[in-house]
């Protein structure tokens, strides 16, 4: 099954800058349960483009804002492993510090480093597997995704 639009995620039109430069994009990997059950990879973006965000400033490269209803902080330590598990709630995964592997049922792994967007929905089915693979911990924003 071919990912062809990601639910809640601007990426559609490319609006321009200023200087008639690409309006830049935020990488994001989705995690999703499919039609077989198993968690899949898709990428994505999120498109951003000038807007007065905070007059009298300079306008500056901004999405959609995207509905959410929490944040929540954590940290996971080094060699830490999640077996086999559900995302508890649709939500957007910001690693901020370290990284970490992800496996998805349909077998494929990803290495995911701070600066990293995920946006995990995976609520049923098999789920996926975590292993933090970096020395430092692993430290990540959660922003459940309000329905």
């Amino acid at each position: 099954m071919r990912f062809l639009c990601i639910p809640l995620l601007i990426c559609m039109a490319l609006s321009a800058l200023a200087n008639d430069q690409p309006a830049p994009l935020i990488e994001v990997t989705r995690i999703y349960t499919g039609d077989d059950k198993l968690t899949h990879f898709a990428d994505g973006a999120v498109a951003l483009s000038m807007k007065d965000f905070a007059p009298p400033t300079a306008p500056i490269a901004v999405s959609t804002p995207l509905p959410a209803k929490a944040l929540t902080f954590l940290a996971m330590p080094s060699g830490w492993f999640g077996d086999w598990h559900p995302a508890p709630a649709k939500q957007y995964v910001i690693v901020l510090q370290g990284t970490f592997e992800i496996e998805t049922g349909d077998g494929e792994k990803r290495i995911v480093k701070a600066g990293s967007t995920l946006l995990v929905e995976d609520i049923d089915g098999k789920g996926h597997r975590t292993r933090v693979v970096s020395e430092e911990a692993l430290i990540a924003a959660i922003v459940p995704v309000r329905e």
